[in-house]
């Protein structure tokens, strides 16, 4: 896979859902530095890769790590920050359920160890979440002998 076929794959999963939510990807900073964010948001954190080659074709494995995001303020209560995070849990699975939904049954891709992890009032909109995160497995099937 591509690393823009995995960003379409992991934003078709967030189209699918509802309430709607932006989506984004990109370096960290980027989502951090963006001041004119929408929220509820999910951000995908830049796409690295982890390649086995075995005796057949090779397998990546994509950690994948979404941010599922919604604006808080600096002063609000815990009753008030657990409930924006329970609404990001939520959203994360469903996330991982319609990700689930769409690999069952195909034998090259796989997702394994989904994790969702809160974090609360963080970066320069004071953002509460969760960050979901799962590592993606897929046999490359790239032909490596044509051009692109």
């Amino acid at each position: 896979m591509k690393r823009s076929e995995v960003r379409n794959f992991i934003n078709s999963g967030v189209a699918a859902i509802t309430p709607q939510l932006e989506f984004g990807s990109g370096m960290l900073t980027d989502f951090n530095s963006e001041r004119s964010n929408i929220y509820p948001k999910v951000w995908l954190e830049s796409l690295e890769v982890d390649t086995v080659v075995p005796s057949s074709a090779p397998v990546d494995t994509w950690p994948i790590k979404l941010y599922i995001a919604w604006k808080d303020q600096m002063d609000s209560k815990p009753e008030q920050y657990e409930d924006l995070v329970d609404k990001a849990d939520f959203i994360a699975q469903k996330l991982i359920y319609q990700y689930r939904n769409v690999v069952t049954g195909y034998k090259l891709v796989e997702i394994l160890a989904d994790k969702r992890e809160p974090w609360i009032k963080k970066n320069a909109d004071c953002l509460t979440g969760v960050v979901l995160s799962f590592d993606l497995k897929a046999t490359d099937a790239t032909d490596v002998c044509v051009d692109d």
